[in-house]
């Protein structure tokens, strides 16, 4: 079906219909219509990163459930899941979220936007057989309605824009045949399309033409009168001049409407003034060296096709300071030059520089009638007059327009035209919203390079030997960001016998400031453009611009701002709207802000100067404050066993985020557990803040446990261990040697962690804490047993239910039964385990506490298993997994499945305990986890590859 996709690769992907996916020529389940609709969110990004959360907006919108995250986690690992390993899983694992890493050529979508843009060029060229060929081709790839079957607000979305471009490309197509004089042929299907489509006033101007040449003027008279009357009377307009000049012209029996379009430049246009023939070609030059940026590029010619079948397509670009989009729009620009034969237009608007000269656009419209060849003398005087002139001569023409360095929208819609073949270019580091608004303009973030492109970025403006580790050392230290990566390879262009390596040195040594990016020219000088934007804040904005330095990143949460700066969330929300409009902030995930760190560092040489340093320490104290509160409430949720820790009182003006199930609990950490760890660190370059440092690392020590981040539980617990000895409170030293009793172990120390919980157990016997004391004896239990001392193992299990019984905590005792039941059937003794954990299950599904039931279910299953009784284990591990998956404990999703493959393969279940093997060697893959070797060589024994 897809030729042209099948020479490219053997995997392929299809949304010009109901979603469908093949590999190597074999179509693949995509399962459920929202996995279906995760899939398509995927493949309609094109690359681009997508979060989570982002995704499960795309699927449910407002109506989402609370483990919509998690839900669509587990989507995307069974969508990987269809490609076999190893091979390049199409769908990558990044940072906080995905992408879809397929050819171009593998997407039907992409594959039609490029015939349609190709058609499009070879209509301009003259070509009319070849652009109507190209069209039928791109049509052919639709078999329905786009993203059929697929629910939520972004498929819905999709739906709308892609049947537009459907839209336009028929008009394209019937535009091509009614050019080659085959009118007749165009008519019926002209008919059908103006019956389905009434208002669209292209089709109806088409039918007219179409139906003159095949000699049928009445007719095609008719179809004007009742355009005109259906106009008035569904939208109070009259037809739009185009459609006029085409009755006109038929009532004047034209021969030349009807004549086949001759070639471009096969005859010249009869008459016109000097300012209708005037053709300017004012972009600057462009890049020689231009790199990257072929998804925004491919798109800005998509939007290229698009003239003519709406009006004026309109994109935004934009993003951060020295991002690169003067740079993208005029490379894009010279290569779309000759879609637009009537010429292209420039102006730099001066919405952002050194001083505060933005350009009138009464200015900008005098410079553009004058290249459009209006006498000085025959320019209105007035902004409307200008404007009203401006849209006539461009009315018929076919133009691109690039509207450069923005600072608003009331500077651009003057300069917008009318005409519906241009094609406008908008760059700004404000995000022009009312734009898309009242004008329908596309909104283009301009991200930052990815490492391939920067790599290339530098490594086409050096001429080094040493173009390796430096080159990669050099691109993280600049952040990916086009204007340091300039100016770097600016300075080594200068001095070519200074190597790579000494000039990382120096971007090392610089720990992060901008001293490294300052050019002689303020456009190559990064604190200059920065203060560009800066300038152009309100009081307000610029406190939080600079507070924000003292966030250790790498993201921020409204709540967490609002505790920063001691203000409403509201308004507070309203404030980091401001600053993302202007780029200065990335809203990666809804309600979740990053920025670049050269803008942080920035940030905070402004914070040093301008801040006092009582106000910036009482801001830290509150983001701690904020951190801590909301972090001890997610604890105890994620974990329900865990004892609570005496906290401080939160200072005026701290945000606690409302946390209510473990889910959101499980979701706040992913998202802020590097926050936490970089506070952490923060906390503890000064003394006053240790009372912050163990409690944090106490808070965030269950979550890191779950996902199986050891080093990382080691390094906070050993930075907290320090501060827990500064403060001389056992009840801290305590927490700490147990939490690293429990990263030791997991790192294979187990000598060490004994001798940490042991000394936990000491400074706490002391001091009358029988509920933190049973905790530890629990934990110890658990370093006794990976030592395989499980009589030992036992006896701590027991000493915790005892002091949990005096304790008379529930939820507590239960945890700690189901640890007497997990030794016990260490033990061999899987009565004793089944009574011991049937207990606990029962008190923990009273309380229901999903966490500790998950565990229990999971002990169950494998005193169940060693009983031979491997229906029940089969349903125990079942029941595990469900639980463990709702409350994101990965590592312990992976553990359940290796016992839950035994079972499988006891029964002679060889294909389960195949799946359950695979997916287990994928959540540790995924992990980074040292488990996931043993796990693989145990599925490589089963399946023999």
């Amino acid at each position: 079906m897809l030729s042209r996709v099948d020479e490219v690769t053997h995997t392929r992907f299809c949304v010009l219909g109901p979603v469908r996916a093949w590999h190597g020529g074999v179509e693949l389940d995509v399962g459920s219509p929202q996995q279906r609709a995760v899939l398509a969110a995927l493949v309609l990004a094109e690359g681009a990163h997508l979060t989570p959360e982002r995704l499960a907006d795309g699927v449910w919108g407002e109506a989402r459930p609370r483990t919509a995250v998690a839900t669509v986690r587990t989507y995307v690992y069974r969508l990987r899941r269809l490609f076999p390993a190893g091979t390049d899983n199409p769908i990558r694992l990044l940072s906080g979220g995905y992408a879809l890493t397929a050819p171009a050529g593998s997407i039907d979508v992409v594959v039609f936007r490029e015939l349609l843009s190709k058609a499009r060029q070879a209509r301009t060229a003259g070509d009319h057989a070849a652009a109507l060929a190209m069209l039928d081709e791109g049509l052919a790839l639709w078999s329905g309605a786009p993203v059929a079957g697929v629910p939520g607000p972004f498929a819905s979305a999709q739906r709308a824009a892609l049947e537009e471009l459907r839209l336009a490309a028929l008009g394209d197509r019937l535009a091509a045949t009614v050019d080659l004089g085959r009118h007749a042929e165009a008519v019926a299907e002209l008919s059908r399309l103006v019956a389905e489509h009434p208002l669209v006033e292209r089709f109806r101007a088409l039918l007219m033409v179409a139906l003159y040449g095949a000699g049928r003027q009445a007719e095609a008279l008719t179809v004007f009168t009742d355009t005109a009357r259906l106009l008035r009377e569904e939208l109070g307009v009259d037809p739009a001049p185009s459609l006029q000049e085409i009755h006109r012209r038929i009532l004047a029996a034209d021969p030349d409407l009807a004549r086949p379009v001759p070639p471009a430049g096969a005859a010249a246009p009869a008459g016109g003034s000097p300012a209708t023939n005037a053709r300017p070609a004012q972009l600057p030059a462009d890049l020689p060296d231009f790199v990257g940026r072929e998804a925004e590029l491919r798109l800005l010619a998509e939007r290229a096709a698009s003239t003519g079948a709406r009006p004026a397509p309109i994109v935004v670009i934009g993003g951060m300071a020295g991002i690169g989009k003067t740079t993208l729009a005029v490379h894009s620009g010279h290569r779309l030059a000759p879609a637009f034969p009537d010429g292209q237009l420039y102006v730099n608007l001066r919405g952002f520089g050194p001083d505060s000269t933005v350009v009138d656009p009464a200015e900008a419209l005098a410079l553009f009638l004058q290249a459009l060849g209006v006498p000085p003398r025959e320019r209105p005087d007035g902004l409307d007059g200008r404007a009203a002139l401006y849209r006539s001569l461009l009315a018929d023409r076919r133009m691109l327009i690039l509207l450069d360095n923005a600072r608003d929208e009331a500077q651009v819609r003057p300069l917008l035209p009318g005409a519906t073949a241009c094609l406008v270019m908008v760059t700004s580091r404000n995000q022009m919203a009312g734009l898309t608004a009242t004008h329908g303009a596309y909104p283009l973030r301009l991200p930052l390079f990815d490492r391939a492109e920067a790599r290339r970025f530098l490594s086409g403006r050096l001429d080094h030997d040493d173009a390796g580790g430096p080159v990669d050392e050099i691109v993280e230290r600049c952040g990916r960001l086009p204007l340091a990566l300039a100016v770097v390879a600016a300075r080594a262009a200068h001095d070519p016998v200074l190597p790579l390596s000494a000039i990382a040195a120096d971007l090392r040594a610089a720990h992060g400031g901008l001293d490294a990016f300052v050019g002689e020219d303020p456009a190559t000088n990064a604190r200059a453009i920065f203060s560009w934007s800066y300038r152009t804040l309100e009081p307000e904005q610029t406190r939080l611009f600079r507070l924000l330095a003292l966030h250790p990143g790498p993201g921020f949460t409204v709540p967490a701002v609002a505790s920063l700066v001691a203000g409403p969330v509201r308004r507070t929300r309203g404030l980091l709207g401001r600053l993302t409009r202007s780029h200065l902030l990335t809203e990666y995930a809804p309600g979740r802000f990053s920025r670049h760190d050269l803008l942080t560092a920035y940030a905070d040489e402004l914070c040093t100067v301008h801040d006092p340093a009582g106000e910036r320490d009482e801001a830290l104290h509150r983001l701690l404050d904020h951190h801590l509160q909301t972090a001890a409430a997610a604890s105890r949720l994620y974990s329900a066993n865990r004892l609570p820790i005496a906290l401080p009182d939160p200072r005026p003006g701290v945000c606690v985020t409302d946390l209510r199930t473990p889910e959101e609990a499980s979701d706040w950490f992913t998202a802020e557990y590097r926050v936490v760890a970089g506070l952490v660190d923060r906390a503890a370059a000064t003394h006053r803040f240790d009372a912050y440092v163990w409690r944090l690392t106490w808070a965030v020590t269950q979550f890191l446990h779950g996902r199986g981040l050891w080093h990382e539980l080691n390094v906070l617990n050993r930075i907290a261990m320090d501060a827990a000895k500064r403060l001389g409170d056992p009840v801290a030293e305590a927490v700490i040697h147990s939490g690293l009793g429990r990263a030791e172990a997991n790192l294979g120390h187990l000598d060490q962690a004994v001798v940490h919980m042991r000394r936990s157990i000491e400074l706490l016997s002391g001091t009358g804490d029988t509920g933190t004391l049973a905790e530890q004896h629990r934990m110890f239990s658990w370093v006794l047993e990976r030592q395989g001392r499980y009589d030992l193992a036992l006896d701590h299990a027991e000493k915790a239910l005892r002091l949990h019984r005096r304790t008379g905590d529930p939820t507590r005792r239960a945890t700690a039964l189901n640890a007497v039941g997990w030794c016990h059937a260490l033990l061999g003794q899987y009565a004793d385990a089944l009574t011991h954990c049937r207990q606990a299950l029962t008190l923990l599904e009273e309380l229901d506490e999903p966490s500790g039931q998950a565990d229990t279910w999971d002990s169950l299953g494998l005193a169940h298993h060693h009983l031979a009784q491997y229906t029940e284990a089969i349903h125990a591990y079942g029941r595990a997994l469900e639980l463990f998956r709702a409350v994101g404990v990965p590592y312990a999703v992976a553990q359940t499945l290796v016992r839950l493959g035994d079972t499988q393969l006891a029964i002679g279940d060889v294909g389960g305990a195949d799946a359950s093997w695979r997916e287990a060697v994928a959540i540790l893959t995924e992990l980074g986890h040292s488990d996931a070797d043993a796990v693989r060589e145990q599925h490589r024994r089963l399946t023999g590859h």
